[in-house]
């Protein structure tokens, strides 16, 4: 599937669950949301996506990052939460022009630098002020999938609003996966396991697939030690479960029994 097909599947996934797709414009980035229910909203569940298509070979970065599975919006669109915000990352889902001026860093060394972070927590803020919700107040739940999973901890550290973090095939620790794999380390981006001390009293729950390749459970381990004592915590290993399958399946009834009995809101287990 070319990106052009998938950027249009995509479109066609929100709109058949009732998400209207925006773009919104953050600290030089211009970025894909889809979302529904945001106006007056008590509480809202924000899915990050993954890294998408980083690379077309080891050497050779890809020409356009739009995910050809994109699991975080197959996530999103099963949320049966009244309020659910989806964003894409940097340079994924746009139009010819907007990705000829976007830098291919800021889906491979760059992935998850500083101003990624900054554009990313903006643009929820955006979103909540468009539809006339104070992002300030609005209490959130944090999804990731993969390297959103990486995303979302480092937003969940930056707002105090977040009632608890998934991340499902997570990269919450980059040093340790680019270790993992042997590949070229990030060092221009921000690592989710140096901010873990400061999610330990937040209701986590982290999905890892017996199977993945992609992420491996060391990935998520190196995570936890740098939580130390999280007693909100939750790790469930899936044994025939990899990075892509079957996560959408049992989406969000996987979460459900994790997250409240650590004490979490999970709306769409309501």
């Amino acid at each position: 599937m070319g990106a052009t097909e998938a950027r249009a599947q995509a479109f066609r996934m929100a709109e058949a669950a009732g998400l209207d797709a925006v773009t919104i414009d953050a600290h030089g980035f211009r970025l894909q949301a889809m979302h529904r229910g945001l106006a007056n909203a008590r509480a809202v569940n924000v899915y990050i996506e993954g890294d998408g298509r980083a690379w077309s070979s080891p050497h050779r970065p890809a020409r356009d990052p739009t995910p050809r599975e994109p699991i975080a919006l197959e996530l999103a669109a099963r949320d049966r939460s009244a309020a659910v915000l989806y964003l894409a990352r940097p340079c994924q889902y746009q139009d010819a022009a907007s990705l000829a001026a976007c830098d291919r860093k800021y889906w491979t060394t760059h992935r998850y630098a500083p101003e990624v972070i900054d554009a990313m927590d903006a643009a929820i803020d955006i979103a909540l002020r468009r539809a006339g919700s104070d992002g300030a107040r609005v209490p959130l739940g944090l999804v990731g999938y993969s390297g959103g999973g990486a995303v979302a901890a480092l937003l969940a550290a930056r707002r105090p609003q977040a009632r608890w973090l998934v991340t499902v095939g997570g990269n919450l620790d980059h040093r340790a996966w680019t270790g993992a794999h042997g590949v070229t380390p990030l060092p221009a981006s921000l690592n989710a396991a140096e901010i873990a001390p400061a999610l330990r009293e937040l209701p986590q729950l982290h999905l890892i697939g017996g199977r993945d390749r992609v992420v491996p459970r060391a990935v998520a381990e190196s995570y936890l030690q740098r939580a130390g004592d999280a007693a909100k915590t939750t790790v469930i290993e899936i044994p025939d479960y990899d990075h892509q399958c079957c996560w959408v399946e049992r989406w969000p009834e996987l979460a459900c029994a994790a997250l409240s009995s650590a004490g979490a809101a999970f709306t769409p287990c309501r």
